[in-house]
C-alpha cells in the first residue's frame, strides 16, 4: 500500500478542485507552498485491458441463506468520452428502476406484486461503467420478474418510451444534479469527479445535454449497450 502511495500519490498525477469565494491568487501561491519539495513523476499506467465482448448472456445462481430471493441483471454501458451515450444512459435507469413513479416500482412492485424492491443504475467511468438491475422477490416470483424485465428492455430498444414518462425522468435526474451541487463542496466533488474520468467541462454542460435526450436515444442507447 505503501509503495502505491507513493508512486501513484504525486502532485503530477493530483488535481486540487477549488470552488467558492476565494482570492485566486493567494490560493496558487497556498497550494504550490503546500506542495512545496513534493516530486515524483506520474506512475506508468498499465496497459488498457482488452475490450469485453460477450457473444451470449452468463447466467450464474448462488444459494444463500436469505428470506428473498435476488436477481442482478447487468450490461457493459457507455465510457465516460462517449457523452450523448452517457447522458441518455443516466435517463434510462431513472425512468427504469430510481423513485416512486419508476416502471420497476410503479409496475413490478405496486401493479403486479412481483418484487419488493427493484432498482437500476449506471454509473460513469471513464472505461465502460456498469449498468445493473437489482429486484428482490419471493423465490416462486423471481422468474416473472426476470421475465418482466428482459420483455421491457426488449421492448425500450424496439419502440420509444413515451415523451411524458423521458421527461419525468429527466426532471428527476437533474433534481438529483441540483441537490448535489447545492453546496460549494458538492460542486468540487462534481467537477473532480469529470476531470477524473473524462474532463471538467462535462460538468459544465451536464444539464443542457440531458435536457436534449429525446426517447429515440434512450432507445438508441438500450438498443446499442442492453442486448
Amino acid at each position: 500500500i505503501l509503495d502505491y502511495y507513493r508512486r501513484c500519490y504525486v502532485p503530477a498525477n493530483i488535481a486540487i478542485v477549488l470552488v467558492g469565494d476565494f482570492d485566486k491568487s493567494a490560493v496558487i501561491s497556498a497550494v504550490a507552498t503546500a506542495f512545496e519539495g513534493a516530486s515524483g513523476t506520474i506512475a506508468a499506467k498499465p496497459p488498457a485491458p482488452k475490450a469485453v465482448t460477450q457473444p451470449s448472456p452468463v447466467e450464474e445462481s448462488v444459494k444463500m441463506d436469505f428470506k428473498s430471493s435476488y436477481l442482478a441483471i447487468g450490461f457493459l454501458g457507455p465510457p465516460a468520452a462517449s457523452i450523448e451515450d452517457v447522458c441518455a444512459m443516466d435517463v434510462l435507469p431513472t425512468y427504469l428502476g430510481q423513485g416512486h413513479y419508476s416502471w420497476l416500482t410503479n409496475e413490478l412492485r405496486n401493479k403486479q406484486g412481483i418484487v419488493g424492491e427493484a432498482s437500476a443504475d449506471f454509473v460513469t467511468q471513464h472505461d465502460p461503467g456498469l449498468i445493473n438491475i437489482i429486484a428482490s422477490a419471493k423465490p416462486a416470483d423471481l422468474p416473472k420478474a426476470r421475465e418482466a424485465i428482459l420483455a421491457k428492455l426488449t421492448q425500450m430498444s424496439t419502440s420509444p418510451v413515451e415523451t411524458f414518462d423521458i421527461d419525468r425522468a429527466k426532471r428527476s435526474l437533474l433534481g438529483q444534479y441540483a441537490f448535489q451541487n447545492e453546496t460549494v463542496g458538492g460542486r468540487a466533488g462534481t467537477l473532480g469527479f469529470y476531470y477524473a474520468v473524462s474532463d471538467a467541462s462535462f460538468a459544465a454542460r451536464y444539464e443542457a445535454m440531458v435536457q436534449a435526450v429525446t426517447p429515440e436515444a434512450v432507445m438508441q442507447v438500450a438498443k446499442k449497450y442492453m442486448d
